[in-house]
């Protein structure tokens, strides 16, 4: 910051000349306007950062603009080249540890010591700008976050985030203002932005139609000027991003399309204009060279004839037509040299073309029968030694046609014709293809190839790699090798010749060099899908599976075709068949770790992220597994499952609402899913809505009925276990279904429903447990204690069992054993089924008198989970802080409970009784008035209560009249 400051006083000569005597006032829209300026000017700044650290500019293009960054010019960022930077290009510097560099020495060094990237690694965020400040001249602050995505390249050291602040003067240029670049440092905390020393008094007045600044109004509030600058840019960014955008992406559009069509004029004027929207952009200007240089051989009259003059040696007579008419259009004196060649191929090409139309037409034996008279004809004419394409169509419809021995006679016109000229392309390439693919003789291909490369077409980089795969195919790889290598000096900027030359040192497990020709063939053709999915394989066979899932990502965002997306899932198959062993042996880090890296490698694998959801579900954590589920079904919206499994585990949470939506969802994508049908009467049960749960129960159950029936006449051996399955499933459904029927008011329907469940499956535990609870809550508490019991001696792991049961022994006033069944499921209970086991404990200590452990339970079972805490919870903690003699605490909670259920008899009964305590008889009166009403309080228990909490108000003269009609009226 010292060396800023310092900076800014060496502009005071300069600024007495420029501004002399300033006293402008500056307005809202202004100060604006130079916010807006400023913030954009370190936008460029990153721009122009990635310009330099790209990897494939030319150096004469990188120092045109670095010197454009700070000379006059439309893109000029930094005030002049002596502008002071505090180095941050060696990570080793920060804050009060570094040095200056000018502007001019910062991008050199940066060129020259960064490690250059393919794609944009450098990135600033988090930009706040100052209030507009003057000192000798007009500024602002801006602040930004700094993050170099590469390495040093001294060190090899990668970057941290860096925090850095720019001062940028602002000058008005007729009617505009341009910010410039005067310092950048690291940020000192001790000179916050927000500081407001300098700042400049706006006015809220606009300005003069002329531009002109003027004292048009009174000096805006800073929470004026912070809204007025705020929207100002950013509507000013939003319209400016947009129209640059779109000026941007048309010039590349028709730049392109130009490009595509050989208009090279036309495409480097549009890139030039691409150029102008956004400067800093490498894609135009790598473009604009690559044009340049198509142009400067491209259209000359002696580069278009060589072309034409080849073509007609390849027989290509019609590209060859086309190269000799650009090459008159280049030079039209030409045309008495040109005109009789052009005339003599169009004649030749005329002849033939009606043959090669009639084979693209697919008329094979046609062409056969004109060929053979054509031949018979030149041959008689002694001109056949002209016609070598009679031969090559003839033994390409002989391919086509299926003739009979039509390898054999095709063979022999592909021989024909290349007796007649031993430089025909097209039909070396048609021999080579038949030797290869129909007659097994790649060492005959090959041959062809090594005429094809070394004498008729040596620089076209397509057969030397063509040639480099038919040598892999005999196993000569050294030779394969050396053909890429060729291929790859004559198309440096092809990505597939690298990839496929790499495929081959995979081949020979040179990792090592398939991973630089990989990384060659990315860093040419940043867009070439294959080779990111081959590097990933790579990563693979040396265990980087981070690097690998990356470059699986990549290649899969790219459009990898669909053959190579099955590898990719096949890896990720593998882990996840390891997670889900892992799994079956409860070896929950080993399953975490597999599910995990089967998703990191595909991202698109739903059935891995549905059983990363069932895991964390296993080991209680349903937040975990809810969001798992979530990314699941980002994959597949129409993954019936994973709405069920997060339904559930939305139940378990208490948030009933959201998990009927789930389980709706699921029903509505398949109206015959059984289980979603199950799972939304779950949820209508907990939201009381009984009449919706039972009819989803009973179409669940007549779902069943059938298949069961269906299975039970299958002989075969895998129909005995649908036939368990089917009962155990009906089991379930009628047990809910008469626990549902109870609720709602049907005891003897209800117990007649779970006996029918166990009829169907009568070792199926949850069905006692279910009967249990109807029992339970009739106040049998003998008979739901048995079956409880039931349920326990067939599945051990009923931790939902354990804790009912310890609910019916605390209502027989049984502690011990209430205390013994609780503390088995809170030990035992690592999926969290009965997570309410601890608060039931803190329950049972509560009634043992045991407040401080009753408080420590219930607090525990708060902070685990908060999102369980309903209304019969906040009510017993209200009790117990009464108990402990904290009437605030106490009221806080109850009042909590009935924000979740109003009216909720037991917390305005507490309420009365904290009021009562403290001796506030009209206020406990008025509670007790609305718990009575509710009709769920009793008699037993208030007169149970009397003594503790209520022996105050029933002994007090005045309110005992009231308190006793409150009873009497309302309590049975």
């Amino acid at each position: 910051m010292y060396k800023i400051r310092q900076f800014l006083l060496s502009y005071s000569i300069l600024s007495l000349l420029g501004i002399a005597g300033f006293a402008q006032e500056l307005t809202v829209k202004e100060g604006a306007e130079i916010s807006y300026q400023a913030k954009n000017a370190i936008v460029e700044l990153q721009d122009l950062l990635n310009f330099v650290t790209f990897a494939d500019l030319p150096p004469n293009e990188l120092k045109d603009v670095i010197a454009n960054s700070y000379s006059s010019s439309k893109n000029q960022i930094f005030y002049n080249k002596d502008v002071v930077l505090e180095d941050d290009i060696d990570p080793a510097h920060k804050l009060g540890n570094t040095k200056d560099l000018s502007a001019e020495k910062y991008l050199n060094t940066l060129d020259v010591f960064y490690e250059k990237t393919i794609d944009a690694s450098i990135t600033f965020s988090d930009i706040k700008v100052s209030n507009v400040k003057k000192k000798d001249f007009i500024y602002v602050k801006v602040y930004f976050e700094s993050h170099f995505g590469s390495k040093y390249k001294k060190s090899g050291v990668s970057y941290s985030p860096a925090k850095r602040i720019a001062q940028i003067r602002a000058e008005k240029v007729g009617t505009r203002w341009k910010a410039k670049i005067v310092g950048i440092s690291f940020y000192d905390p001790n000179s916050p932005l927000e500081g407001h020393e300098n700042d400049v008094a706006l006015l809220s007045g606009p300005s003069e139609e002329t531009g002109a600044s003027g004292n048009t109004g009174g000096v805006a509030s800073q929470k004026d000027i912070e809204e007025a600058v705020s929207k100002y840019m950013r509507e000013r960014e939003e319209a400016d991003k947009k129209e640059r955008e779109s000026e941007y992406l048309q010039a590349i559009q028709r730049a392109d399309l130009a490009f595509s069509t050989e208009d090279y004029l036309a495409a480097k004027d549009a890139y030039l204009a691409a150029a102008e929207v956004y400067p800093f952009r490498t894609y135009p200007k790598i473009r604009i060279n690559e044009v340049n240089r198509i142009i400067a051989t491209y259209f000359s009259y002696d580069e278009l004839k060589k072309k034409g003059d080849i073509a007609k040696n390849f027989r290509d007579y019609e590209s060859s037509i086309e190269y000799y008419r650009k090459a008159l259009n280049a030079k039209p004196e030409m045309l008495s040299t040109l005109d009789p060649e052009i005339k003599r191929l169009s004649n030749f090409v005329q002849e033939i073309s009606g043959l090669k139309t009639q084979f693209e037409a697919k008329k094979y034996k046609d062409v056969i029968e004109q060929t053979d008279d054509l031949i018979k004809q030149k041959k008689k004419q002694k001109a056949i030694n002209n016609y070598p394409e009679l031969y090559l169509l003839r033994g390409k419809s002989y391919l086509q046609a299926n003739e009979k021995k039509a390898a054999d006679k095709a063979i022999e016109d592909f021989n024909e014709a290349i007796a007649l000229d031993q430089n025909y392309l097209e039909a070396r390439l048609a021999r080579a293809d038949l030797n290869e693919t129909r007659r097994n003789d790649v060492v005959s291909a090959i041959a062809d190839y090594d005429i094809i490369t070394k004498a008729i077409d040596p620089l076209n980089p397509a057969y030397h790699a063509k040639k480099a795969e038919l040598k892999e195919k005999v196993n000569n790889i050294k030779g394969a090798l050396e053909d890429y290598d060729k291929a790859i000096a004559l198309a440096p900027k092809r990505g597939l010749y690298p990839y496929q030359k790499a495929l081959v040192l995979i081949k020979i497990k040179d990792f090592t060099a398939a991973k630089e020709n990989l990384e060659k063939s990315i860093r040419v053709e940043p867009e070439f899908a294959k080779a990111y999915y081959q590097r990933g394989m790579l990563w693979m066979e040396v265990s980087k599976l981070k690097e690998a899932a990356a470059d699986f990502n990549k290649a899969e965002a790219l459009g990898l075709e669909s053959a190579l997306v099955v590898n990719i899932q096949a890896k990720a198959m593998k882990f996840y068949d390891e997670g889900i062993l892992a799994m079956k042996q409860n070896d929950w880090l080993k399953a975490q770790k597999s599910l995990g890296n089967a998703v990191a490698i595909r991202p698109k694998y739903a059935a891995a992220w549905f059983m990363q959801g069932q895991l964390w579900e296993k080991q209680g954590n349903y937040k975990k597994a809810i969001e798992q589920y979530t990314q699941a079904l980002q994959v597949n919206e129409r993954y019936k499952e994973a709405y069920y499994a997060r339904g559930m585990a939305r139940i378990q949470l208490g948030n009933s609402a959201d998990a009927l939506e789930d389980f709706s969802t699921a029903v509505e994508l398949e109206p015959t899913y059984i289980d979603g049908l199950k799972g939304r009467g779950f949820a209508y049960t907990h939201i009381k809505k009984y009449t919706e749960a039972k009819a989803d129960l009973t179409k669940a159950i007549n779902l069943t009925l059938p298949l069961l029936s269906q299975a039970q006449k299958d002989k075969k051996n895998e129909a005995k276990a649908n036939v368990l399955s089917f009962k155990t499933q009906l089991a379930e459904l009628y047990s809910m279904l008469g626990y549902v029927r109870y609720l709602s008011g049907e005891s003897n329907a209800g117990l007649e429903d779970v006996k029918k469940g166990l009829d169907y499956a009568d070792n199926y535990a949850d069905a006692y447990r279910y009967r249990g609870l109807i029992y339970q809550q009739q106040g049998d508490h003998k008979k739901a204690i048995s079956d409880f019991e039931d349920a326990i001696k067939r599945n051990n792991k009923n931790y939902m069992a354990y804790r009912d049961r310890a609910v019916s022994y605390l209502a027989m006033d049984k502690m011990n054993e209430a205390l013994s069944d609780l503390n088995t499921v809170i030990k035992a209970d690592t999926q969290a089924v009965a997570k309410d086991a601890i608060f039931t404990r803190g329950i049972v200590y509560a009634h043992q008198n045991k407040y401080n452990e009753a408080l420590q339970d219930m607090q525990a079972f708060m902070k685990k989970y908060p999102e369980s805490a309903n209304a019969h919870f906040y009510s017993e903690l209200g009790f117990v802080y009464l108990n402990l003699s904290n009437a605030t605490e106490a009221l806080k909670q109850f009042e909590n409970a009935l924000k979740i259920e109003n009216p909720y008899a037991q917390a305005q009964y507490g309420m009365a009784c904290t009021y009562a305590k403290q001796n506030q008889w009209e206020n406990a009166l008025a509670w007790l008035e609305t718990s009575f009403k509710t009709g769920k309080m009793n008699k037993d228990q208030v007169k149970q209560d009397e003594e503790r909490y209520l022996k105050n108000l029933r002994d007090n003269k005045d309110y005992r009249k009231k308190y006793e009609s409150l009873k009497k009226n309302y309590l049975k």
